[in-house]
């Protein structure tokens, strides 16, 4: 059994780990058999290791960066916003009512019209996604303004092979969607896809910071993530050996997640029910597979997408 705690890798370190976990163990099966082999093995693992980027390194980068930006950055950002979105529950949650979690693939090829769709506008899945859940969000709480947090790689920095270094690198930093019915979807989307840019430059900090510049006691009241990582099916069949199962919780009440599954998207939903009916949770991802199905198709102004689902 392998555990590890959060607070020393990300999903993105652990797809690494458990990759290169199994390339040895078929490596060792091939040729470790002998002292000569395990000192290959050995040396491979140091070679490995001393092309890799520290993540000593990645800390002195952090500290080597201007907080002065940072600071101007956000407190620009969201000048102006005065309290989290979050959705309303439709009813009174049981006392003592667990963490549940909701899952849900798209149909009709949903993720391949996406990303064919918005290609040439250089707009990624995570992108259209994290409009797409700005839409819904904005809906449900009735502001056309609304900013929630989304999780980042923290990788996006100049450092070699920074893809390929293990440790805490996630961060979770706000997003700032302001829908405007008369903004197309492709302007739309593109605006959050500049956000995302700009943001890029500043994601280091933490959002406990970010939160104390704007002075708003309450600054996010849910997640979203789109989560590009794997763990490497061609090298996950040694007997004996396979991952089961992983467990996740957040402290928001309200934590949506998002992947590409094939051409289609993977939902998942995570809703604390203390303070959300799993019901709610469920009309969030149908709303999303709403919204993202006309975002697949003709360009219209956001006043014409509807959230509205088919009972």
């Amino acid at each position: 059994i392998w555990t590890y705690h959060h607070i020393i890798l990300d999903g993105w370190s652990l797809s690494l780990l458990f990759t290169d976990l199994l390339r040895h163990l078929r490596l060792a099966e091939e040729k470790g058999q002998d002292e000569h082999g395990r000192a290959l093995l050995l040396a491979l693992a140091d070679e490995q290791r001393s092309q890799e980027t520290s993540f000593a390194a990645y800390t002195r980068w952090i500290q080597e960066q201007d907080s002065d930006g940072f600071d101007a950055y956000w407190r620009d950002l969201l000048a102006g916003y005065d309290g989290a979105a979050a959705v309303p529950a439709s009813s009174d949650a049981p006392h003592g009512a667990d963490v549940t979690r909701v899952t849900r693939l798209s149909e009709g090829e949903l993720a391949a019209r996406l990303v064919t769709r918005f290609a040439g506008a250089g707009a990624t899945l995570a992108h259209v996604t994290e409009a797409a859940f700005g839409v819904v969000l904005g809906r449900a709480c009735g502001s056309e303004d609304v900013v929630f947090a989304t999780v980042v790689s923290g990788r996006d920095v100049p450092l070699p092979d920074i893809d390929r270094t293990v440790g805490l690198f996630i961060n979770t930093v706000p997003v700032r969607v302001q829908a405007s019915p008369e903004a197309t979807v492709s302007e739309f989307v593109g605006a959050v896809r500049e956000q995302a840019l700009a943001s890029s430059e500043h994601a280091y900090g933490s959002l406990a910071r970010i939160q104390s510049i704007t002075g708003i006691d309450r600054l996010v009241g849910c997640l979203f993530a789109f989560e590009n990582f794997a763990v490497d099916e061609d090298s996950s069949s040694i007997d004996g050996l396979s991952f089961v199962e992983g467990r996740e919780e957040t402290t928001y009440p309200l934590t949506v997640t998002m992947q590409r599954s094939g051409d289609e998207l993977l939902l998942v939903v995570l809703v604390d029910e203390e303070a959300l009916p799993r019901a709610d949770a469920e009309r969030v991802i149908d709303r999303l597979l709403v919204v993202l199905e006309q975002f697949a198709g003709v360009d219209v102004c956001l006043g014409e997408v509807s959230t509205v689902t088919v009972a």
